[in-house]
């Protein structure tokens, strides 16, 4: 009776064990977050750029594309649709061809000074308050969404920032 007693626990216990032993199954347990890296390098080197994402590819479960709105480029004539596909579809193509997650974050004031305009507005004399830049600013954001298709989509970075320091007038009415 007493072997009976110990060989129940065993094959009970028996099924669990063999299926934690499937090679298929990952090691370790879901994260609830994303790890992303962006393609940006460590230093101002565009040589580092492709090693930089091949090196982050082992450990990313999303890529990250927080992009300054190009104003010169837009304003300059060149459509959102067109810039998105040439300048940022191929980024994307690389980080879903890993299997990652996309997340894009715009980025509509100065990236260094969260008070003040992005600098390409200020050097083209113009604002984020003018509608018409306002217009430009929406149909960049349809275009990343409609051709990059981000899973996830901020439409501008460190807001919090902005409501801190910076004066009410870069409140964007959407």
């Amino acid at each position: 009776m007493r072997q009976r007693t110990l060989a129940l626990p065993f094959l009970i216990a028996l099924p669990a064990l063999v299926a934690s032993c499937n090679k298929d199954e990952p090691d370790q347990k879901a994260r609830s977050f994303f790890m992303g890296f962006s393609a940006i390098p460590p230093s101002n080197d565009p040589a580092l750029q492709l090693p930089t994402l091949q090196m982050s590819s082992a450990h990313a479960d999303a890529g990250l594309i927080q992009l300054s709105i190009p104003w010169n480029t837009l304003l300059g004539g060149t459509s959102a649709p067109d810039e998105v596909r040439t300048v940022r579809l191929p980024l994307v193509q690389y980080y879903r061809g890993g299997g990652r997650v996309i997340v894009v974050a715009l980025d509509v004031t100065n990236g260094l000074d969260r008070s003040a305009e992005d600098p390409e507005l200020v050097a083209l004399g113009k604002s984020i308050t003018d509608p018409a830049i306002q217009q430009v600013y929406r149909e960049y954001v349809a275009a990343v969404d409609t051709i990059l298709r981000p899973e996830y989509l901020s439409l501008a970075a460190e807001t919090n920032l902005v409501r801190a320091i910076a004066p009410l007038r870069f409140i964007l009415p959407l």
